[in-house]
């Protein structure tokens, strides 16, 4: 069964938390409607999907089905998510500086204690873009440390419905 959006989410959610060492609430969706958390924070959104080939389906069986769905039609494929990350740090040097919290999720990806909680819901990690800082000025005084990445994410999604062979039933003839 592939997973549904909400366990992707979860799961990337809880895979970024535990590889930045960042608590959970700074650790957000972009999109979001929360407060700016407190720095360091980094900021995540999923911004493309992909599919690298062609679907296929599978057409089975639905035993014990009700009439007319005597058979499971599946469409399945994989997909490639980009998902877009963006650190907005306190410090642009040390530990907290943006690039090096981003540098966490590349140094650490493989490691079990933050790659099962994709595995659990079957995301693999592809591709990792470079870790690029963007300081910004603002008001001419202020730098504010920032840092983005961009991995792409593999999914298998799926998609059920339900049919018959079956169109008409035409019955002929007496029963007694």
């Amino acid at each position: 069964m592939a997973p549904t959006r909400v366990q992707i989410e979860n799961a990337i959610h809880e895979w970024i938390t535990q590889a930045t060492e960042l608590p959970a609430e700074q650790v957000m969706w972009s999109r979001q409607k929360a407060p700016q958390p407190t720095r360091p924070y980094v900021d995540m959104v999923i911004n493309r999907s992909r599919s690298p080939g062609t679907d296929w389906l599978s057409i089975d069986d639905n035993p014990g089905g009700d009439a007319g769905e005597e058979i499971k039609y599946q469409q399945r494929g994989s997909r490639i998510l980009t998902l877009s990350l963006r650190c907005f740090g306190t410090d642009p040097t040390g530990t907290s500086e943006p690039l090096e919290i981003l540098e966490k999720i590349r140094d650490s990806h493989l490691l079990p204690s933050t790659h099962d909680a994709l595995a659990t819901v079957g995301v693999g990690v592809g591709a990792m873009s470079d870790v690029t800082a963007l300081e910004m000025i603002i008001q001419s005084t202020i730098i504010e440390p920032r840092a983005m990445m961009t991995i792409e994410l593999h999914v298998a999604r799926e998609r059920t419905s339900l049919g018959t062979f079956i169109e008409t039933v035409e019955v002929e003839g007496t029963v007694t």
